[in-house]
């Protein structure tokens, strides 16, 4: 699994990696994921209420997990503090629909393969398991651009 990057050389962050690496392989196996394409390591998406749901969004988190370990790291390790990512998962909840496929696009383009939401339809839960920098960014920038949180002109 090139795509989950190289097996570390420090023991520990090995262990760690093969952990997550271990994880992926299980899923890929118990849903018979046969493709080699990296761009879908977990297969197709997992629709909300299918038995596959929970499990890949365990997979999910190991696939990004396992890609920081082996070298693969494709974010800044800046963080966003937890109180402000629930912020934005917060706001991009209450923004209406047209609003939150808007921001799952541009998310999903950001993230490229490490987008693991609907690839046709705003999915929240998607918008929460990626990366808070962008939920920050994004929701923050569409309250703007909706006239939230600016001054008013009177």
């Amino acid at each position: 699994m090139q795509s989950l990057g190289q097996s570390p050389a420090d023991p520990e962050r090995n262990r760690q990696w093969q952990a997550q690496v271990a994880i992926v392989a299980a899923y890929r196996e118990q849903f018979k994921v046969t493709t080699d394409d990296p761009a879908h390591i977990l297969g197709p998406h997992a629709e909300p209420g299918t038995p596959a749901r929970k499990p890949y969004w365990h997979a999910a988190e190991s696939v990004i997990a396992a890609r920081r370990l082996g070298g693969l790291e494709v974010l800044a390790n800046a963080e966003v503090p937890s109180a402000w990512a629930q912020v934005a998962i917060d706001v991009y909840r209450m923004l209406p629909k047209a609003e939150r496929s808007t921001i799952s696009r541009e998310i999903a383009a950001r993230l490229g393969p490490l987008w693991f939401g609907s690839p046709t339809a705003p999915d929240d839960e998607a918008v929460a398991h990626s990366d808070p920098r962008f939920r920050v960014g994004c929701s923050t920038r569409r309250l703007w651009l909706s006239g939230c949180g600016r001054p008013s002109a009177a």
